[in-house]
């Protein structure tokens, strides 16, 4: 399913070099993403959005699996629609320097396996947002994705005995 940005005529946004995007330039590599997904990761180009200015962004629909957010600017970016126009966030590195607003994220696809490379801050600080909103639901997803990534990396230093569940 595409992404909904149409409705952001005029919109601009900053690449992680610092150059000013267009709305056709996020949504062609969304489109090469989907493209990268659908292929199996044979054909087009996963998204990095590292240190992107997507402050604002209707990102409602996106396909976000294992994109990499490091660094990006969400705050008051819409990753949420209808459950089927929500974004999805499969395993996408979820390490922002700024989160978007809880309604921008609360019915988000797949909370649950957003992960990260480095620093868990981000996943922590959504976490307690989520806690503080009294949105447990949320607030477990958040809590999963981080004690798997735990696991993850426990096994991949050689202390855990077994592979955690993707």
């Amino acid at each position: 399913m595409a992404a909904h940005l149409t409705a952001q005529t005029g919109w601009e946004w900053r690449d992680g070099s610092g150059n000013v995007r267009s709305l056709s330039d996020l949504e062609e590599i969304l489109r090469e993403h989907r493209q990268w997904i659908d292929s199996e990761k044979k054909a087009g180009t996963r998204a990095n959005l590292d240190h992107a200015n997507l402050a604002g962004a209707n990102l409602t629909g996106a396909n976000l699996t294992d994109a990499n957010l490091t660094n990006a600017n969400l705050f008051g970016a819409d990753l949420t629609g209808a459950y089927l126009y929500a974004a999805n966030l499969d395993r996408a590195i979820f390490e922002p320097k700024s989160l978007p607003t809880l309604t921008g994220i609360l019915q988000t696809q797949n909370l649950e396996l957003l992960t990260y490379s480095h620093n868990p801050a981000a996943l922590v600080q959504l976490r307690k947002q989520f806690e503080d909103g009294g949105l447990r639901k949320q607030e477990r997803k958040i809590t999963y994705a981080l004690k798997r990534r735990e696991a993850e990396l426990s096994w991949a230093r050689g202390t855990s005995r077994s592979l955690p569940e993707k």
